[in-house]
């Protein structure tokens, strides 16, 4: 595994005595793995990977909840690596990917082997608390028939939200900010809701030595209190019988199991426990089993688990749980009502042209203003009632602008799975070229080049755009995404 320098940081006192206290029989074990190097992993975008030219060897070691998850060796410079910025793999934490091992179980009840794609996935999924988008693409993929809705309310963590969703490529995530109380206008609406609160990241402790400095106990009362608003707000908007997960960064009790217990409490749901499989690679022994009465969750402590500190449970709405009606809901209606939808009717001609460009059947067109936006046909309903009370950021693919009868491609279109590159001329970059066009430099123009737009790829996989003008090959990159990283 990767290693680097020991975090001298001291720990909090008022940590340190907890941590004593909770974990009486370990606790110079799990203090002493705080000072150790942490480990770096990476989840593999299922949909790209298998695309790369050239080898096709699994990086690092396998992440044993996760079937798209590796550690790696060492870090490496994750800015330099074209395949990252193409979206074949994202950088995440290992022990937060136990999520996808959840799905599964979920999903597939009766399975005890590796994670698998659900054979009924949930219709629409919520990730409350989404930037910078983990967890959101891991959603996508592996339900890539459902829609999901990546939500985060601070403003500054929208735009690297977006950027994330749109270059993992997959078309079924839906951008919003919003607060999280504004999710009970949309009564029963959701069969899965991702709650990965913020909350006082005790469980970063050992990445990010800043936590240490930023840590206190009446923060940590106050994430408490937080978490439990935002458990609040949502609940309502989960569908009878749907889940609601429920994720932290921190090891905390008041900010885990206890508001889980608060949550039972207050809506009458229950717990659900997930098997583990008979096998030692998934470390049975060493993911904590959180058993507390009425509750049941996953804690991920620093001493037995390979990854970070990380906890999880996995609540379930009663079917007979009432949907709100009457005068809330009707309030509810009115204020999804007095709220107008910008979502327009494509340019026929636009979409007829645009279509083109893509692999697939099920897919429906929209616009706002000159941008002509692509989603699958059984999504285009929903995010129309979701535009009538929500504030949607980005949603599908945007495929390009409309400009009179030609549609100018944009960066997503590029970046989106179903793309038929042999429909435009390709440039396949060198590792030296594939950074100078991530810097926004230009291209040198190819002999014999066509006029016009050209996909630049590496190693098979998309970048983005450039247009060859005669002279010269404009970059279409953006702007906010250039890489301003010297090379090493």
């Amino acid at each position: 595994m990767n290693s680097s320098q020991h975090n001298f940081t001291p720990l909090p006192d008022a940590f340190s005595r907890r941590i004593r206290e909770q974990f009486p029989d370990s606790h110079p074990d799990f203090i002493a793995a705080l000072d150790r190097p942490p480990l770096t992993s990476i989840r593999l975008n299922p949909h790209k990977w298998s695309r790369i030219q050239g080898s096709q060897d699994l990086p690092g070691d396998p992440v044993p909840w996760s079937i798209n998850g590796r550690f790696l060796q060492e870090r490496p410079s994750f800015t330099l690596d074209p395949l990252f910025h193409a979206g074949s793999y994202y950088v995440q934490e290992a022990s937060s990917m136990f999520l996808e091992y959840v799905l599964s179980r979920l999903a597939n009840p009766k399975q005890a082997e590796s994670p698998a794609p659900a054979e009924s996935p949930p219709g629409i999924i919520l990730d409350a608390c989404a930037a910078p988008g983990g967890k959101s693409t891991l959603l996508a993929a592996f339900f890539p028939e459902s829609l999901v809705v990546a939500n985060e309310v601070i403003r500054s963590r929208v735009s690297p939200l977006m950027e994330n969703s749109i270059k993992w490529g997959t078309g079924n995530l839906v951008v919003t900010q919003n607060d999280p109380s504004h999710f009970s206008a949309l009564p029963g609406f959701f069969d899965l809701i991702l709650t990965d609160a913020p909350c006082s990241g005790e469980g970063l402790f050992r990445k990010d030595p800043s936590a240490r400095l930023e840590w206190s106990a009446d923060n940590a009362t106050h994430c408490s209190l937080r978490q439990r608003s935002i458990l609040t707000g949502l609940w309502p908007a989960l569908k009878p019988g749907g889940y609601l997960i429920y994720t932290t960064c921190t090891f905390n009790p008041e900010e885990n199991e206890r508001n889980v217990a608060w949550l039972l409490g207050e809506t009458g749901g229950e717990c659900v426990r997930i098997d583990m499989p008979d096998d030692s690679s998934y470390h049975q022994n060493s993911i904590h089993e959180v058993a507390d009465g009425s509750v049941t969750g996953y804690g991920f402590y620093p001493h037995r688990t390979p990854g970070e500190g990380f906890f999880l449970s996995v609540i379930r709405k009663n079917t007979n749980d009432h949907v709100p009606g009457g005068k809330t809901a009707r309030s509810h209606s009115r204020r999804a009502a007095g709220r107008a939808s910008h979502i327009q009717s494509p340019d026929p001609a636009a979409a007829s042209n645009a279509g083109k460009w893509f692999n697939g059947s099920g897919f429906n067109w929209y616009q706002i203003r000159e941008r002509l936006f692509r989603i699958k046909s059984s999504h285009l309903h929903t995010l129309e009632h979701l535009s009538g009370v929500l504030t949607i950021r980005y949603a599908g693919t945007e495929v390009g602008r409309v400009i009179r009868d030609e549609v100018l491609p944009a960066p997503a279109a590029a970046l989106d799975i179903h793309l038929d590159s042999a429909v435009f001329p390709m440039i396949d970059c060198s590792l030296e070229d594939a950074l100078g066009y991530l810097r926004r430099e230009n291209l040198a123009v190819p002999p014999d080049a066509k006029q016009g737009w050209h996909l630049v790829r590496y190693q098979g996989l998309a970048l983005g755009w450039t247009k060859n003008i005669g002279k010269r090959m404009n970059n279409y990159y953006p702007s906010g995404w250039r890489i301003r990283k010297a090379p090493q």
